[in-house]
Parts: C-alpha cells; structure tokens; sequence
C-alpha cells in the first residue's frame, strides 16, 4: 500500500524532510557505534529512517512534477542539495561500508 500523500502544507513538508536529514546524521555513528553490528540493529534501523525521509521527499518531488508553481519550485530547489549530499554522504560512509561487510561475511560463515 502507498503512504497517503499529505500535499496541503509544501513548507511543512521541506522542513519535515531537513529535519529528518539532521536525525539521520545524529543517529548514524550512535547506529554504527553498536558492539553486535547486524543487519537487524544496524542497517535496519537506518533504513527506517532513510525511508520516513524519502517519504517526505517524495511528495515534494511529486508536487513538483504535478502542482508546480514557484513557490514549491523554491523549496524542491532549497531541499535538493541537501538530498544529494545526504545520500553522497551515506554513499561515501566508509564505517557504514565496513559494517556491511562485516553482516555479509558473518553471514556467509554461517
């Protein structure tokens, strides 16, 4: 089932997405600090975050293809930057990519 699009408050929507960015950045190196890194107390709960995020960034990017107007063209413009350097960020996490080696070679030995 898809999340109900909640498209009456665009600002509300930015802010909600840059604030989720910031908790994502606040949890990460509280998540990859874990002693027992696991997919279910590591990458699951980061994921959780991640998809509330692009939940929220997906209505701004839905409202900017379908209801455009300047007012959301400014704030789909102020968001993405952040977007792309959240998920280069991620991307270039080089902890976040030991611990997914670290879950692929445990479970590969068991």
């Amino acid at each position: 089932m898809l999340p109900e699009f909640k498209t009456d408050d665009p600002e509300g929507t930015k802010n909600s997405i840059l604030k989720k960015i910031k908790k994502i950045r606040e949890e990460l190196p509280i998540l990859l600090g874990k002693k027992e890194r696991t997919y279910d107390r590591v990458i699951r709960p980061l994921n959780d975050l991640v998809q509330e995020m692009q939940i929220e960034f997906t209505v701004l990017a839905h409202l900017n293809s379908v209801k455009n107007s300047e007012q959301i063209q400014a704030l789909y413009t102020e968001v993405l930057p952040e977007i792309t350097a959240f998920y280069s960020d991620l991307g270039q996490n080089e902890e976040l990519n030991l611990v997914y080696q670290e879950i692929l070679k445990n479970e590969n030995d068991t």
